[in-house]
């Protein structure tokens, strides 16, 4: 997904900042990801918390209603922002030029009580992005991220040197181009350009959506020359261009969000005629745009980075012990033909005085056919006939022990494979870097990962179960991992309590908490949903989920987190769409 977070967008960030913020006072600043922190002001008896992010993959800016753990021991760079800004006032806001460089400018006390001003500098770059802290001389105090010499010959960002604007380009300032200075920017521009690329490489801070805005205003294809637009169509590119410039000049916002199939597929905060109205939702605020659009895309993406390793690993482990099923399985299907061994030592037993010292095989009626076959059996010359009985007893002993090894063994294998699949369905659900936090301890536990010496346990910050109320005081309950699985099963539900699970496939425990009432059909359908959306099968259509009473769940022999057997149930059919989840509303527990 490519979003258009671009010049535009963050001089609608900086028009809300500056009316929000100027004057307030800095009364927080945490740092709950290694590029990304939280800053909480306070002004006009409200206060506001300013989510910065350095994030390659969503680097952004803007006022968040969201709340995120703080870390229990703040990083070196927040303490450095604390010692330099709490307290402080902030003074203004602006934006560099028309691009995504936004300079804060911050007055506060030192120690001595003495004032001076100092300045964050957010760079939202791609990988590049970052936030820097800088003196009133432009000499960088900290950032985010340090960018020594051997990361960038370009330019180096560390303490102690002075700060230097990302290199400039040879682009234009939409905001600040005359009518004339538009029409000798399109007579130089490549007769092969098109009017998509038009708007990004000629102008600073516009991004592909406004190209693609450009075109659908003129009446034409975004990849089409402007060499080969008409007259009139040239005039409704000028035309275009400049209501959108002046629209951005006059700070006449309309932050809005295009889905597609409930997708984000692009936002903007100027009024775009490509945003069809039945697939757009517009908002009050250019943040609370944002705060949409990025919350949940950015928690998803750290989950993935985080469960990148942890997937590797267990894949590795499935694959060693799929492996190894089968050779069990070979090796119990040879166990089983045991038999044959037992009758090769009785028949030699019986035969011994007719056996030569020195055979390598002899033929031998077999009187436990009843049409006394004959039949050959081999021999060790090494060994007399004598011994080579004993030897094939000892086979047929060892393999006789062997099967009920194997079996078990087998047993023991396809449950930790169980246990597996249930994990990796887990962290293929996963919305949050937290919830991979909750699994990698679990894990621990288990013994597939060791705990280093300077992390530690997530329990304080462990996520707790999804919990919903719908009619008539019924409440829902769903397992977001294997120890919540467990717990919400075995400590939280009743013995008449419902519990739901999709059929013979990896997914969450669901309990209705049913008061010793009937539950409705539109209850129980409606549990159902949840634990089809909340399986491996989400969003493959019509589900099988079984139900029963609690009582009827047991704990699984293998003893692994959230691996159960049960009895006595019965299946319903529900959509795994996760349409569910836009009819309900839930409160973690």
């Amino acid at each position: 997904m490519s979003l258009s977070f671009d010049g535009i967008v963050t001089r609608g960030v900086v028009h809300q900042l500056k009316n929000e913020l100027v004057n307030g006072r800095v009364d927080k600043i945490h740092q709950h990801e290694s590029d990304e922190l939280i800053i909480q002001i306070r002004n006009n008896q409200q206060n506001y918390k300013l989510l910065i992010s350095a994030s390659s993959n969503n680097p952004r800016i803007y006022l968040t209603e969201q709340s995120k753990e703080n870390p229990i021991t703040a990083p070196l760079f927040t303490m450095v922002m604390r010692k330099q800004l709490l307290g402080g006032i902030i003074k203004d806001i602006v934006q560099i030029s028309n691009d995504r460089v936004i300079k804060i400018s911050i007055e506060s006390k030192n120690e001595f009580g003495d004032t001076s001003l100092k300045h964050i500098i957010v760079e939202i770059m791609g990988k590049h992005s970052n936030l820097i802290l800088l003196n009133n001389e432009g000499i960088i105090i900290d950032s985010i991220k340090r960018v020594p010499h051997h990361i960038s010959r370009v330019r180096q960002v560390l303490p102690g040197i002075e700060y230097e604007l990302i290199e400039s380009t040879d682009k234009f300032n939409p905001i600040e181009v005359s009518h004339e200075e538009l029409l000798q920017i399109i007579g130089n521009s490549p007769e092969s350009m098109s009017i998509k690329k038009f708007a990004y490489m000629n102008f600073i801070g516009l991004s592909p959506t406004i190209g693609e805005e450009l075109a659908f205003v003129t009446g034409v294809e975004s990849n089409r020359s402007i060499s080969s637009l008409s007259e009139d169509e040239l005039n409704d590119l000028i035309s275009g261009f400049e209501k959108l410039v002046k629209a951005a000049s006059n700070n006449d916002y309309k932050p809005s969000i295009l889905y597609d199939d409930k997708k984000v597929v692009d936002f903007h905060v100027l009024k775009l005629d490509t945003f069809t109205d039945s697939d757009t939702v517009y908002f009050d605020s250019v943040s609370k745009m944002l705060d949409t659009v990025y919350f949940k895309r950015d928690e998803q993406d750290r989950a993935g980075q985080k469960s990148q390793s942890i997937r590797k690993t267990l894949n590795n482990k499935h694959q060693k012990l799929h492996s190894k099923l089968g050779k069990l399985e070979k090796e119990l299907i040879s166990s089983q033909d045991r038999d044959k061994f037992k009758i090769y030592a009785d028949l030699l037993s019986a035969n011994l005085y007719r056996i030569d010292e020195n055979a390598k095989s002899v033929v031998l009626e077999n009187f436990y056919d009843p049409e006394m076959k004959e039949i050959e059996i081999r021999l060790d010359t090494k060994y007399s006939p004598a011994v080579n009985a004993q030897k094939y007893y000892k086979k047929y002993t060892k393999l006789k022990s062997a099967e009920s090894i194997l079996i078990s063994q087998i047993e023991e294998t396809k449950h930790e494979l169980e246990y597996l699949d249930s994990v990796l369905s887990i962290i293929e659900l996963s919305e949050s870097s937290s919830e991979i936090d909750d699994l990698k301890d679990e894990l621990i536990e288990q013994g597939y990962f060791k705990r280093n010496k300077k992390q530690k346990s997530n329990k304080k910050n462990e996520q707790k179960s999804i919990f919903y109320e719908i009619g008539d005081g019924y409440k829902i309950y769903v397992g977001k991992n294997n120890k919540q699985n467990g717990q919400l099963t075995f400590k939280v539900a009743r013995k008449n309590d419902i519990w739901l699970h999709a059929k013979n496939i990896p997914g969450s425990h669901v309990i209705i908490e049913t008061g010793n009432r009937e539950v409705p059909e539109e209850v129980l359908q409606t549990a159902a949903e949840l634990a089809a959306y909340y399986s491996k099968s989400r969003g493959t259509g019509l589900v099988a989920i079984d139900y029963t009473e609690k009582m009827n769940v047991k704990r699984h022999p293998a003893n692994k987190p959230g691996l159960v057997n049960y009895e006595d149930y019965h299946t319903i059919i529900a959509d795994s769409s996760g349409d569910v989840i836009d009819r309900l509303k839930y409160i973690l527990r």
